[in-house]
């Protein structure tokens, strides 16, 4: 989701935010920075409420000890990804979920790295291609790693090189028990996304179905509700 689109609407997600999101947004240095990661946060909290028939404001929404989103009593599982203007959401009932986005000019320095995200299949593999290419295949490996292990829950503490995420086969996680799926999302061509679950998921709508929230939180005057 652009949010771009929503730069109008700072007043309503300052609104709905809990005082720990306020303390998160605070740690920005940058007020541009402030701003995305407010619009972020409040469009995470309208999609849960969208999945929970509930108010923004009213979502259970807590992070836990690793830093993942969580709903209280994990009635869902949630995963946000927010980068350069940006934002990816993700959720689930039934499994633990991850999401990553990034943008498609991170590709420039992904050569440079290539020995961190790749195990030794996947660097041959992609030996073959041209530069470039190479690149945007470096970065979808990221973004498809990024994703699963955020649902696994241990973010980079799992390095990138000790598994494989090339394809859409069952990924195996060291010292992490069951099979592990991730789907690439249709996004614009200037981004790259991947979702990530323990389970194979159908994605709906991946980063462009909106239309609910615009016409709910964006296009009309709606006030916070703490009920």
């Amino acid at each position: 989701m652009r949010l771009d689109d929503w730069a109008g609407r700072l007043p309503w997600a300052e609104s709905i935010l809990r005082p720990d999101e306020h303390a998160r947004i605070a740690r920005q240095r940058m007020q541009a920075d402030r701003e995305m990661l407010m619009l972020a946060y409040a469009l995470h909290r309208a999609f849960l409420a969208e999945v929970l028939g509930s108010q923004p404001a009213s979502v259970p929404l807590r992070r836990d000890e690793a830093g993942r989103p969580r709903i209280e009593g994990d009635a869902v599982w949630t995963s946000l990804s927010h980068t350069r203007g940006w934002v990816a959401l993700a959720a689930c009932r039934s499994h633990p979920v991850g999401v990553d986005i990034e943008p498609i000019e991170r590709a420039d320095v992904m050569d440079e790295i290539a020995h961190v995200v790749c195990d030794p299949d996947e660097l041959e593999r992609l030996r073959s291609l041209d530069l470039a290419a190479r690149r945007d295949r470096l970065l979808s490996l990221w973004v498809r790693k990024e994703a699963v292990l955020k649902a696994v829950g241990v973010g980079l503490q799992t390095p990138m090189d000790s598994f494989c995420a090339l394809d859409d086969r069952p990924v195996l996680i060291p010292g992490v028990g069951g099979r592990w799926y991730i789907s690439s999302i249709e996004a614009p061509t200037d981004i790259r996304a991947a979702v990530a679950a323990s389970a194979v998921l159908q994605v709906e709508g991946g980063l462009l179905n909106t239309s609910a929230l615009f016409s709910r939180y964006r296009d009309n005057d709606v006030a916070a509700d703490d009920s």
